[in-house]
Parts: C-alpha cells; sequence; structure tokens
C-alpha cells in the first residue's frame, strides 16, 4: 500500500512517499520526503529478541556534497558515535550495544556492471532483483492511485 504525495510548496514532482508492505507476521514502512532537514531516523527493526536503531545517512553522501573524491580503504567508513546500537534483553536490563556500520563504496556496483559486460564476473544485482524492484514502483503507482492495497 502506497501514499505517494507532493509536500513542499511549488512541487511539481512527487517529492515524499510512506508504503507498508503487509507480510503475514509483520509490517515493513518505508518512507521518504524532501521536508527532513534534522538529522533523522533511519532505520528500525523490531524483533521478538531485540531492536537495532540507525541515525543519519550514508557517509558516502555527505562526503560527495563536499566535493571528496574517493582514494583509500577510508572511504565511506562511519564515525563510531554514528553506529547503529541493538539493544537486546539481558536478565532484568536492556542491553545497548553499539554495531559497526560496514563501510559503504558506491564504486563497487559500478565495478561490478563493468566486469560482467566483460564476462568476468556474475552481476551482483541480478534482472531477476531489477525487475522486481521495477514491479514494487509499479504498484506503489497504482496503490496510490487507486488508494488500495494491491497484492504483490
Amino acid at each position: 500500500m502506497a501514499d505517494i504525495r507532493m509536500e513542499r510548496d511549488g512541487a511539481v514532482v512527487d517529492d515524499a512517499f510512506d508504503v507498508v508492505l503487509h507480510y503475514p507476521r509483520m509490517r515493513a514502512l518505508l518512507r521518504a520526503s524532501m521536508m527532513a532537514l534534522a538529522p533523522d531516523l533511519r532505520y528500525v527493526v523490531r524483533g521478538e529478541q531485540g531492536a537495532f536503531v540507525k541515525h543519519g545517512i550514508d557517509p558516502q553522501e555527505e562526503a560527495l556534497k563536499r566535493g571528496e573524491i574517493p582514494r583509500d580503504d577510508t572511504w565511506g567508513r562511519e564515525a563510531q558515535e554514528k553506529w547503529g546500537i541493538l539493544y537486546t534483553p539481558k536478565e532484568n536490563i536492556v542491553a545497548a550495544d553499539s554495531i559497526a556500520t560496514i563501510p559503504g563504496d558506491y564504486r563497487l556496483f559500478y565495478a561490478n556492471v563493468r566486469d560482467a559486460m566483460l564476462g568476468k564476473a556474475p552481476m551482483d544485482v541480478t534482472p531477476e532483483q531489477i525487475m522486481n524492484v521495477m514491479k514494487a514502483l509499479e504498484l506503489a503507482q497504482e496503490s496510490n492511485r487507486k488508494r488500495c492495497m494491491l497484492d504483490w
């Protein structure tokens, strides 16, 4: 089920959405908005035995905005104070443990596409995965238009 909209004054394209994916025993809520100036909660994953909470965006985005160029293995590394927190029950308390963010590197995606085109590697993102994303986007648009939940 999707709600896609324009929130900003004068917007000419959609700039916000809420998508709810319904599963038998859970729901996944995906949302985005251009009106998100304040530091924001990015991920919350809740389960019966704990929860993981992460704030902030991929450090590559901010580095690229500053004009930085990836040069070495420090690229995509996140400062420890920005790591996510895993909350788990331990005896009579809730333990909060920092979980190191795995460094990202956008360049690896494009290197894989190149290597796949040259026949040197399989695609990391398969055509089936690409088609699933396209289907999800199309279903979200249709759900928004019809104002209803749609089956996958």
